[in-house]
């Protein structure tokens, strides 16, 4: 126990944790890239090594991805050493996180009703069982109307479709151990009803006589 490192101590959380596989998973990825000082003791992890690696990364990481390394090595790693009494010390505490010098050119990510329709085409014509097709086609015509968020979108059911909006109460994600399964949203600001717009009223009530979803 004298001799367990940053490493035993990230492995720790990725044991005990119950953050869901994906988390893991995103979590092993940004300790393997960033975080340099694996193989240092636990008790001799100081502020200055912290520091280091989180300066590292100005030049190459947005501000938001040196914010996960930093929580990485509070939450994950420094705060698995305290909850087993491996140390008495938070070499996180007090740090300051730089911030990032790229420059991130902002993505235009809106899409024409041209654009829409030959996607669609592409799909009737492209994916072999014509149900699925026009499903998808459905679910890209919610998603361009009310802003959804795909996985919310994925387990619409027909109680949450009513009359001028759409309950969004659920979303499609994954648990410790397995994906793509039905759970509450992440945040309560995700709980909402999205209003329908004029024009995506005639396309829900084509999908709900169409679609086999349960009742």
């Amino acid at each position: 126990r004298s001799e367990a490192t940053v490493r035993d101590m990230f492995d720790y959380y990725l044991k005990t944790t119950t953050d869901s596989y994906k988390t893991k998973d995103y979590h092993e990825k940004l300790f393997n890239k960033y975080i340099h000082h694996k193989d240092v003791r636990i008790q001799d992890l100081t502020k200055a090594m912290v520091l280091e690696d989180l300066n590292a990364m100005v030049e190459i990481a947005s501000d938001d991805t040196i914010g996960r390394v930093y929580c990485i090595y509070r939450d994950d790693i420094v705060g698995s050493a305290l909850l087993q009494e491996l140390t008495n010390r938070d070499a996180t505490l007090g740090i300051q996180r730089p911030k990032s010098h790229m420059i991130i050119l902002k993505k235009d990510v809106t899409t024409s009703r041209e654009i829409l329709e030959e996607v669609e085409a592409l799909i009737r014509h492209r994916v072999q069982n014509k149900y699925d097709a026009r499903i998808i086609v459905y679910l890209l015509e919610v998603l361009y109307y009310t802003g959804m968020r795909p996985g919310e979108v994925e387990v619409l059911t027909r109680d949450d479709i009513h009359r001028d909006y759409i309950t969004v109460s659920k979303e499609l994600g994954s648990s410790m151990k397995r994906d793509h399964i039905v759970r509450r949203p992440k945040t309560p600001n995700a709980y909402r009803n999205v209003p329908i717009h004029p024009n995506l009223k005639p396309i829900l009530k084509e999908l709900m006589e169409y679609s086999r979803f349960d009742e």
